[in-house]
């Protein structure tokens, strides 16, 4: 197996997370603007995401070997059910395994707060990649410009099953507790 447990990220993951972040190789769908290196640091990220969205990590042998979180697609209130997502994986054989759980698992959560669509850019030279979000039900949505970004890239859609549609999404905290405590309303 490529992993023996996902799990959300504590603030305590940072240096492995950045370690992974700054891997070549190992951003299999990124954020175009990912704020890593500009003056946040994963710690940050991973406290900032965790109020309102998902951060995951896959772990191995107590080692991270790959990370996955959401956040905002845009500012406008009629994107607010849609995040845009970034998944990283440490290269190797079991990279696309570790990816598809991290995405799973990541797809599962969203649908339950009540998200309704993942955006992820993909580079357009990545084949593995976009075979990889092919066979998660992604679809070619778009094709970015190669402006500030390094090389041709493209938009990727999942449309997810999140019932009931069109209640305001439940934040990440919020959607924890719900799910640790039985019998709490969902």
């Amino acid at each position: 197996m490529a992993f023996s447990l996902i799990r959300t990220a504590r603030a305590d993951d940072g240096e492995a997370v950045y370690q992974l972040y700054q891997h070549p190789g190992g951003a299999l769908a990124y954020l175009a603007d990912a704020p890593l290196g500009q003056g946040l640091d994963a710690a940050g990220l991973i406290g900032a995401t965790l109020g309102r969205y998902p951060f995951l990590v896959a772990q191995r042998n107590e080692q991270l070997v790959g990370f996955a979180y959401a956040r905002a697609h845009r500012a406008a209130a009629g994107f607010r059910w849609s995040v845009d997502v970034a998944v990283h994986a440490a290269p190797g054989e079991h990279q696309a395994a570790v990816a598809t759980a991290l995405y799973r698992q990541l797809a599962e959560q969203l649908s339950e707060q009540g998200y309704l669509a993942l955006y992820v850019t993909l580079p357009l030279a990545g084949e593995g990649h976009i075979a990889l979000h092919e066979r998660l039900g992604f679809a070619h949505i778009d094709l970015a410009a190669e402006i500030d970004l390094q090389g041709a890239c493209g938009s990727w859609c999942l449309t997810l099953d999140a019932l009931p549609a069109r209640q305001e999404p439940v934040p990440y905290g919020q959607w924890l507790m719900r799910r640790a405590t039985p019998g709490l309303a969902h």
